[in-house]
């Protein structure tokens, strides 16, 4: 199915001609990649085209984030409070996955200093709430940019329903000092 999605905002020269469940995402990341932006971070802090930085309000979380061209998003945060969760939170449309085998996602990314980053698959539930399915592997960010791929084979994961409301896929920060970059971020399903 041919999926022509047009968000608030388009970055001139982009086209979106990708097909199947991932096409919006996979746009609204190539929108900030060919965008610049930068701001202030709070506990909610919505970046570009529906990207969402969340955080646990008890963690007092401040600092500036910014999206120069060619790069996703450079965060340097710093927490004055003790909380739970520091996420990056991007809507993938994915909401039928009855006929897919696995939903993965690529990344390329550095930190200042060695960085632990769990991801999941957050379906939305039909009454309200959520089920988190995480990824196997941890993303480890370190000085030097570095690329990481990870897949979930859906049949075998009973925490992704076929059918959601809405998913997303989470990128869960460590809530503390921070200061990482990452470069690309690419989902994929197949």
């Amino acid at each position: 199915m041919l999926r022509w999605l047009m968000p608030a905002r388009r970055a001139p020269g982009l086209q979106n001609l990708d097909l199947g469940a991932h096409a919006d995402v996979n746009y609204r990341l190539a929108i900030c990649r060919n965008d610049e932006a930068e701001g202030e971070i709070a506990d909610v802090t919505e970046l570009a085209a529906g990207l969402v930085l969340r955080a646990d309000p008890a963690l007092g979380i401040s600092g500036r984030y910014a999206s120069p061209r060619g790069r996703l998003l450079e965060i340097d945060a710093t927490a004055r409070g003790t909380g739970d969760w520091f996420a990056l939170h991007l809507p993938v449309g994915a909401e039928n996955l009855a006929d897919q085998g696995v939903f993965g996602f690529a990344c390329r990314g550095s930190a200042s200093e060695f960085i632990p980053v769990r991801a999941c698959l957050r379906s939305g539930g039909r009454l309200g709430g959520f089920s988190d399915c995480f990824f196997d592997k941890h993303i480890l960010l370190h000085a030097t940019d570095s690329s990481h791929v990870d897949a979930i084979t859906l049949q075998t994961r009973d925490e992704v329903p076929q059918k959601a409301p809405w998913r997303e896929l989470v990128l869960f920060f460590p809530p503390r000092r921070l200061r990482l970059s990452l470069a690309d971020l690419r989902v994929f399903l197949v």
